[in-house]
């Protein structure tokens, strides 16, 4: 997980190309495709990211929260977060995978694609 608190803030901080190369680089689960996977995170990261900012403002500095982690045995590992803006949240959703040794980094979902693994980590509380 620190790897991904690593990716949120280098990316709220502005620094987009840092934070892909920093997390997928070096744990993508195909080294050899690691960083063509990871200049191609980037791209649609940025193809969508104005039109977000219309929708929900723009990014606030240092404005992400980790929400939880979704299991599927021992092997399987999904790290879900926010990035903050002014208006609303944008979700993310990082797929880990355990083979032999080593977690490894199988997968990235964001905005629409991450909807469902934030509200499955909703609480739900009665009212006051």
């Amino acid at each position: 997980r620190a790897a991904t608190d690593e990716f949120m803030t280098t990316l709220c901080q502005g620094n987009t190309e840092k934070a892909f190369d920093g997390l997928v680089k070096s744990r993508w689960y195909m080294p050899a495709e690691a960083a063509e996977a990871a200049e191609s995170l980037r791209r649609q990261f940025a193809a969508g990211q104005k039109s977000v900012e219309l929708k929900i403002g723009r990014r606030l500095p240092a404005g992400w929260e980790f929400l939880g982690t979704r299991r599927l045995g021992k092997s399987l590992v999904k790290f879900v977060y926010v990035e903050k803006h002014e208006l609303a949240v944008f979700p993310w959703g990082f797929v880990f995978y355990r083979g032999d040794t080593e977690w490894k980094l199988n997968g990235v979902s964001l905005g629409d694609a991450a909807q469902d693994d934030m509200l499955h980590l909703a609480v739900t509380e009665p009212a006051d």
